[in-house]
Order: C-alpha cells, then sequence, then structure tokens
C-alpha cells in the first residue's frame, strides 16, 4: 500500500492517526481508551479496506485508541490488524466507542451568540461594534433559550462532531427545548443546531447553509441537515 498516496486527502491529524495506527498493528489495547470520530466518506474511502468501520450516512465511524502523554491526548487509528489482535469485532468496537467517547468527551452545547463572543474577544481582526453585537445576541439567547441557537461539539476533543452520534445528548436538548432540533453542518469538529419551530422554510435553510459552507474555512465533515425527533428519538436526514 502507498502511504503517500493514500493518505493525500487526509488532514494533519488524521494523517498522523493513520500513520500511527499502521505502526500499531500489534499493539495490546486497554479498551477504556477506545473511542470514535466521525469522517468525510469521501475523504477516508481509500483506507476503508483497512480499516474497521461503520457507514454514517454520507461519513463513517472510525475508531481509535487514545494515549495520553504529560497531559495531552494522541490517537492511534485501529486498523483491521490491531482489532484482531486484540479479538475485537465491529460491534465490539462500537460498544467500546460509544460508552467511552462520551464518558471522556462528555457532548455540550453554547448558544451561537457566546461561542462568536469568546471566540472573537481576543482578537485583532474583529471590529468593537461587531464584538459588541455578539455580546447583545449572547444576552438575548440568555433570557430566551428556546429561540437561541446552538454550537454543538464534544468539549476538549478534536474530533467532536462525534457528539452527533450522543442520542441521549440530543433528546435531552430537545426536551429542556421542547422541539425537534434541526442538526446544521457546521465543520469537522462541530455542527449548529436550531429548534424546528425557528426553522420553518427549509429550501432557504438549505440555501442558507450552502452559502455558509462556502464562506468558511473550516474543513468540513458532511454537507447533511439534519432533524432530530423527539417522537421517534432518531436522527433523520431532512436534507
Amino acid at each position: 500500500m502507498n502511504n503517500n498516496n493514500n493518505n493525500a486527502f487526509l488532514s494533519k491529524e488524521l494523517h498522523e492517526c493513520f500513520e500511527q495506527g499502521i505502526l500499531a498493528d500489534q499493539r495490546h489495547m486497554d479498551t477504556s481508551k477506545v473511542v470514535y470520530f466521525l469522517v468525510s466518506e469521501s475523504e477516508f474511502q481509500k483506507h476503508m479496506a483497512h480499516l474497521p468501520h461503520v457507514p454514517y450516512y454520507d461519513m463513517v465511524i472510525v475508531f481509535a485508541y487514545m494515549t495520553t502523554s504529560e497531559h495531552l491526548n494522541s490517537f492511534l487509528l485501529i486498523t483491521n490488524k490491531l482489532a484482531e489482535s486484540n479479538h475485537l469485532s465491529v460491534p465490539n468496537l462500537v460498544d467500546l466507542a460509544q460508552h467511552n467517547t462520551h464518558l471522556l468527551f462528555p457532548s455540550s452545547t453554547v448558544s451561537f451568540g457566546k461561542f462568536m463572543f469568546d471566540r472573537h474577544i481576543s482578537s485583532n481582526d474583529i471590529s468593537p461594534e461587531k464584538l459588541m453585537q455578539y455580546a447583545l445576541v449572547a444576552a438575548i439567547e440568555e433570557k430566551d433559550p428556546k429561540t437561541a441557537a446552538y454550537i454543538l461539539s464534544a468539549k476538549n476533543y478534536k474530533f467532536g462532531a462525534t457528539a452527533l452520534l450522543d442520542i441521549s445528548f440530543l433528546d435531552r436538548m430537545a426536551n429542556e427545548l421542547e422541539n425537534d432540533l434541526i442538526i446544521l453542518p457546521s465543520s469537522d469538529g462541530e455542527f449548529l443546531i436550531n429548534t424546528e419551530s425557528q426553522c420553518d422554510d427549509l429550501h432557504e435553510l438549505r440555501r442558507f447553509t450552502d452559502a455558509a459552507l462556502r464562506c468558511g474555512n473550516a474543513k468540513i465533515l458532511t454537507r447533511l441537515i439534519f432533524r432530530y425527533s423527539r417522537k421517534s428519538r432518531q436522527l433523520q436526514k431532512i436534507s
């Protein structure tokens, strides 16, 4: 296998994971350190034959082994050979990773206004007027949480988009807001959430999402829009 060619489309972090994973095919794993993350299907399609994985809409769930050194986490991609040497099937990996990932990296939300204010408060590239605008939006959202937009992620986890797989968290959030959730693609680490009552025009929502994805600099995981239904307790693709 030509690793250089196969890694051409990987982000820096995933490239490092893949390289380290190849070098660790016989490593004994502590199963409490098995986690998962979502990757773009198109980005990882060349690697699928070598990795245990689960297709997920236009994405793929892949698995990693977390190691900690000097308070820094690093991740080794789990290859088929590594899984086999540890007697782990794909269902085993799913079960372990689902528990471990959301335990080690709990899902979280922050209102959009607060997120933007916190992100830009130390920046020299934003005007005081724009920063004040974000602060006002954050204040309004705090007063009326049911009309706010939220950023969904797994805090302090560079593959934080796995929060999309945390159905228990989405269910709690939907019940607190008393509404189904509309989940928009944002980056490979985060999603943007609105309540369905705030998103009455799907065509306009699709146009807004496409425009935002074209303008952003972040790496995109998916372009799909999802709904979390309180009634079915399931995530559904809507566009």
